[in-house]
């Protein structure tokens, strides 16, 4: 996809021409070297000065401990390591083996409604450092975090977009030549009750199937009156095959003769949440799950309670699949 939008990314190397890592691959590599330095003479293989700091910063973000915490932790260990040890003395230190590593560091506010409706009062900043990005989240309770996730998605969003329009400068260490890669997104992965949070179609009620949604063959129970999805998947069988005229291994009676739902291309499925109003997180708010926001129709005509971050992504609406349903994870949650 990348190629056919961007024909110069085909361009060969030339053959003999080596060139010095740049900048980011050099700061890649003093991180290798950094992850691969002991913390002392003779310890276990993987165990380094880097990956002590970076768990000691996890630690923290996990557990919310102070600074003062830290440098306890820090003194401890050092005290019982051998001698010649090279871990971190104190906090400070460790933040500064971390920042030596030029990992990007932003603001983000998750609080999409500027305080209103929150659970609780006050608001305090987490420092997290999570796949190489350390990010000062300021929340204002635990509502807000389920629901902003598209403001968690920003700094993804933003790279995502760097990397169509202008890639990143990157070294080919097998050619020794430095060249400029782009890239796109071509789908997440995830469970059903993500997949809703993902999409912005929720995954629950009668409309809860994202491929389906208005032409779902759900039905309600008689008397619990619960959504219920059972039998909904003959209609996407042949048209001949012969489980659609079984009467009595599905639902009683029941033939089905309904073709499966046609497929919804990116461009409709834009212009449908336009026509119904969903509107992106930052703008409908950190309380959009209350029926009293929901888009008109929703629940009746479709299950659209937001625009999804991704479609802010150039191509994402040319995509054939947006989503993928990890069916391990699934099976895992289900019969474990």
């Amino acid at each position: 996809m990348v190629n056919d939008a961007f024909h110069e990314t085909t361009a060969a190397f030339a053959e003999n021409n080596k060139e010095e890592p740049n900048v980011d691959a050099q700061r890649f590599n003093a991180i290798l070297d950094a992850a691969n330095q002991p913390i002392y003479d003779g310890c276990r293989e993987g165990h380094s000065k880097l990956s002590l700091a970076s768990r000691m910063m996890t630690m923290k973000a996990d557990n919310n401990l102070s600074e003062n915490c830290m440098d306890s932790w820090a003194e401890l260990i050092k005290e019982y390591l051998p001698a010649d040890n090279v871990s971190a003395e104190n906090y400070y230190e460790i933040q500064m083996l971390v920042a030596s590593l030029g990992l990007p560091s932003e603001i983000i506010d998750v609080c999409v409604d500027y305080g209103r409706n929150v659970g609780f009062t006050g608001s305090r900043d987490i420092s997290l450092l999570k796949e190489g990005r350390e990010c000062h989240i300021n929340i204002c309770g635990p509502k807000q975090l389920k629901q902003a996730l598209d403001i968690f998605l920003q700094p993804l969003i933003h790279e995502l977009k760097h990397l169509w329009y202008e890639g990143v400068q990157t070294f080919n260490s097998s050619r020794k030549q430095n060249f400029n890669m782009q890239a796109a997104l071509m789908w997440t992965i995830s469970d059903f009750p993500a997949y809703g949070m993902l999409s912005g179609w929720t995954t629950h009620r009668r409309l809860s199937c994202p491929y389906c949604m208005d032409r779902t063959e759900a039905f309600q129970l008689k008397y619990g009156r619960k959504p219920w999805l059972f039998d909904c998947h003959r209609r996407f069988l042949p048209l001949h095959h012969p489980y659609r005229k079984i009467k009595k291994l599905f639902r009683k009676n029941k033939v089905v003769y309904v073709s499966p739902p046609t497929y919804v291309s990116g461009n409709d499925l834009f212009e449908q949440i336009d026509y119904y109003g969903a509107q992106e997180t930052c703008k409908c708010g950190g309380n959009y799950h209350t029926p009293a926001n929901m888009p008109e129709g929703y629940g009746a005509d479709h299950n659209w309670h937001k625009k999804s971050i991704f479609w802010e992504l150039p191509y994402w609406k040319d995509l054939l699949l947006r989503h993928n349903l990890d069916m391990m994870y699934i099976e895992n949650k289900l019969f474990r």
